[in-house]
């Protein structure tokens, strides 16, 4: 490969600079952090407090810039003030949604113990982005906390943050909502008047997984929907529970899904 190319030059670049920043903030906050006695007259506590401060925000919003690894990293190094410093940027309306996001999406990767507590804050707020943040930050904390939050936020009134939580439980096999899951895939405020909305997309894609022998019948519920969208978890979850595939790789869902309810029909007959 020709070590000029600019392509690969440019990707190189990106990758040193993002290093160098890294190791900038981390000695800028050693440096902050230490205070030292230089023997001039003193500055009052509360501007250096106040300047201090201000220098430290716009610090972690620069590393909020950095990939996500990146910014994780440098962030674990800085003191346990810097947490109390994302929260203000959390909870700051006046900062942009890009940096509230960014810090609150990391949080709790620096400080589970605090991340925690950031999260049940924010799930709390009248700002729908916030909660969606704080849902797709959930699997970073405890498996349980993160599937029994998921299963509540299954009722939020905001449609991201229903689709937030069902993929959660779909990542963290979270079994344990399948009742709650077959619940909601039906509830009013999934649909738009006789539309299906993308969130029963991913209450079936959880409920595929967690199908289990003895669930056909719900399985050809799903089948029989409206959605089309629905049919091929449907038909995923019947293979798998019954051990029968009826139809050839080449057939279509439709084709498949014909053969299904013709056999479940049958066998009920």
């Amino acid at each position: 490969m020709n070590p000029l190319n600019p392509l690969r030059r440019s990707k190189n670049i990106k990758i040193l600079y993002s290093l160098y920043r890294m190791i900038q903030f981390i000695i800028l906050g050693v440096l902050w952090s230490s205070p030292i006695n230089y023997g001039f007259a003193s500055i009052p506590n509360s501007t250096l407090l106040k300047e201090d401060k201000t220098e430290q925000i716009l610090m972690i919003k620069e590393i909020l810039k950095l990939p996500f690894e990146n910014r994780v990293q440098a962030l674990k190094s800085k003191s346990k003030h810097t947490l109390a410093l994302l929260q203000k940027l959390i909870f700051n309306p006046q900062e942009s949604l890009e940096v509230r996001w960014r810090a609150l999406t990391t949080t709790p990767y620096v400080d589970s113990v605090f991340g925690k507590q950031i999260i049940l804050e924010a799930l709390k707020s009248e700002e729908w982005y916030i909660r969606n943040a704080a849902a797709i930050s959930l699997p970073a904390l405890s498996r349980d906390f993160a599937v029994e939050l998921s299963g509540k936020l299954l009722s939020d009134p905001a449609l991201v943050v229903r689709t937030a939580a069902a993929q959660n439980l779909s990542r963290l096999n979270g079994r344990e909502k399948e009742t709650l899951l077959w619940e909601k895939l039906n509830s009013r405020e999934n649909f738009n008047g006789l539309e299906s909305l993308w969130v029963r997309r991913h209450i079936a894609k959880a409920l595929s997984q967690f199908a289990q022998p003895g669930s056909e019948a719900k399985l050809i519920t799903l089948l029989k929907d409206q959605d089309p969208r629905l049919h091929p978890f449907a038909l995923r979850a019947l293979e798998r529970v019954t051990q029968k595939k009826l139809v050839s790789k080449k057939t279509t869902v439709a084709e498949n899904r014909k053969m299904w309810l013709e056999w479940w029909d049958n066998k009920n007959n």
